[in-house]
């Protein structure tokens, strides 16, 4: 028992067989409350990610009908988007002799 003791760097004073098998029992203890806190991210993560990763093992042609594809009615509130930003960037721009300095959306 002394030297299991010694190994697990415990003192020679405090090496009563109670307050090894106390201090080994805490460790393990420890590690299990630290296993069941990583098993409840782990499972969190994988609820989180389920519908994405049953997406990712569809075959090819089920993925390319499940993934969205551009659209010209996207492509048109991806161009009115990009007028607005620069209209709001217009806004901020100071008047030099009466013209606008900045290019607003055309």
């Amino acid at each position: 028992m002394l030297a299991t003791c010694i190994v697990a760097n415990v003192s020679e004073s405090s090496c009563l067989p109670l307050n090894c098998y106390l201090t080994e029992a805490n460790k393990y203890q420890t590690i299990i409350e630290n296993a069941q806190k990583a098993d409840g991210i782990v499972r969190q993560k994988y609820h989180e990610s389920k519908r994405g990763i049953q997406l990712l093992c569809l075959p090819e042609n089920e993925l390319k009908k499940a993934v969205p594809s551009a659209s010209p009615v996207a492509s048109l509130r991806d161009h009115e988007a990009s007028c607005l930003s620069q209209l709001l960037r217009c806004k901020n721009v100071v008047a030099i002799g009466g013209v606008w300095e900045a290019p607003c959306c055309s």
